[in-house]
């Protein structure tokens, strides 16, 4: 569920 919001999220923004 968390991979394509990985990009769209302030949170996971530093993630990738």
């Amino acid at each position: 569920m968390a991979t394509q919001i990985i990009d769209d999220t302030p949170k996971t923004k530093g993630k990738r």
